[in-house]
């Protein structure tokens, strides 16, 4: 399966300025992108987290699998689109490749982006660079220490400020 790490990011690398950060500092031209890439790929994988931020609109008709430890206490899916699962990354993308799924769209957060890369499981990034420094926040890649060497496929410029990269994982 082909997983595609999609952000947004301060110029200093945080995704949120804290758990209440509701990305409203993201211009209009990445939330097209967003949604455009999305849509091809047609899956979005996220974290509870970033489940509890998005607004139902913002889920549209892409089939969601939200991570959570706890999915009694997520609010109901109003789509029949999204599924919560209580597992690890293995057995969740076990679980897509089933349901015929071949790309996917990793979405956030920090926590388990950081997981996927761990495992060697994403592909691609796409990193939208906004022009916001926040000094502290939220990192994209999560906590733990990464090693990874990347390949820059493509860079976009989105916005008079604000760029797009695009990498490719290489795997060592």
């Amino acid at each position: 399966m082909k997983i595609i790490l999609i952000i947004i990011q301060s110029l200093d690398g945080f995704i949120n300025k804290d758990q209440k950060d509701d990305l409203s500092w993201g211009s209009h031209e990445d939330k097209v992108f967003f949604r455009t890439l999305t849509k091809q790929l047609g899956t979005m994988i996220m974290g509870s987290n970033t489940y509890k931020k998005m607004p139902a609109f913002a889920l549209g008709k892409r089939f969601s699998l939200v991570f959570t430890s706890q999915p009694e206490i997520l609010r109901p899916a109003k789509a029949e689109n999204i599924e919560f699962f209580k597992g690890t990354i293995k057995q969740a993308l076990n679980y897509l490749e089933k349901k015929g799924i071949k790309n996917a769209a990793l979405i956030g957060g920090g926590k388990i982006n950081n997981q996927f890369l761990q495992a060697g499981l994403v592909d691609e990034l796409y990193i939208t660079v906004a022009p916001r420094i926040f000094a502290k926040g939220i990192n994209g890649f999560g906590e733990n220490k990464l090693d990874m060497k990347l390949k820059l496929l493509d860079t976009r410029q989105l916005t008079q400020d604000e760029i797009l990269l695009h990498y490719q994982v290489l795997k060592e």
